[in-house]
Formats: C-alpha cells, sequence, structure tokens
C-alpha cells in the first residue's frame, strides 16, 4: 500500500506541477504539446494504483496519507480551473484527459484482477 500512495503522490504532484509547462508549451507549439501529454500520460498509467488507493481510504492508519493526496488532487483542480480562465480549451483537454486516464487504469486494474 505505501507504493501505491508513493506511486500516486509522484503522479499527482506531477500533474500540478506540468499545469504551467503544458499552458506555456499549448500555445507555442502544439505538437510539443501532444508529445508532452502523451509522455505523461504513459508514466502516469503506469504508476497509477487505484484500487490500492480505494482500500486505503478504508484504512484508518493511513488517514493521513489520504488527506495529503487529497490535497494535491485539489490543488490540481484548483490549477484547472486557474487555467479555464486563461485557456478554457486546454483546461477541457486537460480534465477530459485525466477522467480518461484513470477510467483506463481502473478498468486495467479491474482485469489484472479477474485474471489472478
Amino acid at each position: 500500500m505505501e507504493k501505491a500512495y508513493r506511486n500516486m503522490m509522484l503522479a499527482a504532484a506531477l500533474e500540478v506541477l506540468m499545469l504551467p509547462v503544458f499552458y506555456w508549451v499549448y500555445d507555442a507549439y502544439g505538437f510539443l504539446f501532444w508529445c508532452l501529454l502523451y509522455a505523461m500520460d504513459a508514466f502516469l498509467y503506469k504508476r497509477m494504483e487505484l484500487l490500492a488507493l480505494l482500500k486505503m481510504q478504508e484504512d484508518e492508519n493511513h488517514r493521513k496519507e489520504m488527506y495529503r493526496l487529497f490535497f494535491v488532487e485539489g490543488l490540481f483542480l484548483f490549477g484547472l480551473l486557474m487555467l479555464l480562465f486563461l485557456n478554457g480549451e486546454l483546461a477541457g483537454i486537460l480534465f477530459i484527459n485525466d477522467i480518461l486516464l484513470e477510467g483506463i487504469c481502473l478498468l486495467k486494474e479491474l482485469k489484472q484482477k479477474n485474471n489472478e
């Protein structure tokens, strides 16, 4: 469970740190934006463990770690909200990308769990 927490914290922090980079690259270099987005998605796809986080939420011993993770995810959503006012199209792309990536990762984990 600790590995899942560290991976998700790394993924959430990377999402927050990449927001200004995406904003700068989106208008200036369109193709580079899509390359960076693909690279970030590939990195996050390997590290997301959503089912392990659901187990951690139920455990009282991991309450503090979950609050930290929710705080960083909240920073990402706040960053998307600020980005919405600066460039609504980019904010929409990143929001839909995040939802799709988490859904795909969840389906991958459920498929792996069913195969075991």
